[in-house]
């Protein structure tokens, strides 16, 4: 997820600070403390633990190393919290976060208060720098939160939602011939541009070839809608984009036997969503498109299986831009999205 908290520069980074850790913090708020502590696969980590080690770098490399005096609010959970900092000794393995009972979610949100306390306390003394690096990767996190929060709760029958869903607005029909964006692709300019926090994957910025696309232009659920299926398929394209209508067609048969693959995989319904909505499982597509919509680098730091999720996050960035130019709008940040070159 892309935070608004980063969309506002003119706040002072105490106030960042404040808006991002909270923001954690009620992305949790509806777990109860059993939720919060599931891991359901090896590869994700529990909400609690996610909070926790958030709370661990802070408290680690700004308050433990520039702050003369200050001790650890207990010196073990370290050892619990570490992720793969080799340099801060051993640590919990991964695969079982999910065992960690204790301590508690409630002594967790009870460590992040005195963390923020003692942080804001001192935030205009601790290198700048190092304080946006821990926003950036307590932002990580979140979408990590997010996923993983989706996949623990995909794993009950009763398939329970982490928020209720809100009051659906009413179905509307999808205009013709607008729901496959086509670009005729070409070469792009991709990277960290210079302005602003970026990791040092995302950069240096260079060219980057884009083949020929056709992206949908907003997210589908399967199944769901007036028209059931239809509403997957490109109907009433102009004749001269008849061809591009026929690559879509074949992407939307693709995304229905998707969807029919979770179904049976689920005992006849798709995953579960977070508002309780049955959608397909596309979390890792959903992250990636904020990925490259927040940034448009060239390289996620998400582990990217192969060269043609490289090529459709560079398509990505390029659709996210011409959509934000055609709405008049600005970017969620003032980063590197791709641009197309002369």
């Amino acid at each position: 997820m892309a935070t608004r908290t980063w969309t506002h520069p003119e706040l002072g980074l105490a106030d960042r600070f404040s808006a991002v850790r909270a923001l954690s913090l009620d992305i949790a708020s509806p777990l109860s403390d059993a939720d919060a502590t599931i891991q359901p696969m090896p590869d994700a980590s529990p909400a609690k633990w996610h909070l926790a080690h958030t709370t661990w770098f802070f408290e680690t490399f700004l308050l433990r190393d520039h702050r003369p005096g200050y001790c650890a609010y207990d010196e073990r959970w370290a050892f619990l919290f570490n992720s793969y900092y080799e340099g801060e000794g051993a640590r919990h393995p991964r695969p079982r976060r999910g065992m960690l009972s204790r301590p508690s979610l409630d002594e967790i949100r009870a460590w992040r208060a005195h963390v923020d306390e003692a942080l804001l306390a001192c935030i205009d003394l601790l290198p700048a720098g190092l304080v946006e690096l821990g926003l950036n990767h307590e932002q990580q996190h979140q979408e990590l939160m997010l996923m993983d929060m989706l996949a623990t709760l995909a794993e009950n029958p009763l398939q329970p939602p982490a928020w209720e869903a809100g009051v659906a607005a009413p179905a509307t029909r999808v205009p013709d011939g607008h729901f496959w964006a086509v670009d005729a692709g070409g070469i792009i300019e991709i990277g960290h541009d210079g302005a602003g926090f970026a990791f040092d994957s995302e950069g240096p910025r260079h060219r980057a070839l884009v083949p020929p696309h056709a992206l949908a232009d907003r997210p589908g659920r399967a199944g769901i809608g007036p028209a059931g299926d239809d509403h997957l398929q490109p109907e009433g394209t102009d004749a001269d984009s008849a061809a591009d209508a026929g690559r879509s067609a074949a992407a939307a048969s693709r995304g229905r036997a998707a969807a029919a693959r979770d179904a049976a995989r689920g005992g006849g319904e798709p995953a579960a969503g977070t508002d309780g909505g049955r959608a397909t499982s596309c979390c890792w597509v959903a992250t990636a498109v904020i990925d490259s919509q927040r940034r448009g680098a060239s390289h996620s730091t998400m582990p990217w299986k192969s060269s043609r999720q490289l090529i459709w996050l560079n398509a990505m960035s390029v659709a996210s831009r011409a959509r934000w130019r055609s709405s008049g709008g600005h970017p969620p940040v003032s980063c590197s999205c791709a641009r197309r070159m002369p």
